[in-house]
């Protein structure tokens, strides 16, 4: 779970993993597989109770930010859907680049239409 206006990120994991603070080598397993390429679904809703969806110029500003993330990230985008009032993404990457890339994504397109729009407000919540 990411903090502030970022939404949720969840991982797809087929066996969860147990972080035990005995482990003597718990430091460098844990560094190792944060940065293990894994599965991750994430969603997002607006912010209020306005659709950050509401037109075709907001969903090409969308998917052209999401395309940008991609590029500059390297995070792996294999499935999204956008909704009116949310998006879902199935992502594949390292942990802390996923994180790093949603954040990106929202505050790119956050700030793409309040350029276009001529707003300071938060679309995604």
């Amino acid at each position: 779970m990411l903090g502030g206006n970022v939404g949720r990120v969840r991982q797809i994991t087929a066996n969860q993993r147990t972080r035990s603070s005995s482990c003597p080598d718990f430091d460098e397993l844990r560094a190792a597989v944060d940065e293990t390429p894994a599965w991750f679904r994430i969603s997002q809703r607006s912010a209020g109770v306005d659709p950050a969806f509401d037109s075709e110029q907001r969903l090409g500003l969308f998917l052209d930010a999401m395309g940008l993330t991609v590029r500059s990230t390297g995070v792996e985008v294999h499935a999204y859907a956008v909704l009116p009032r949310r998006y879902h993404l199935v992502v594949r990457g390292c942990p802390s680049l996923v994180a790093a890339a949603h954040k990106t994504l929202v505050n790119t397109f956050t700030g793409w239409v309040n350029a276009v729009e001529g707003a300071s407000r938060p679309v995604l919540g």
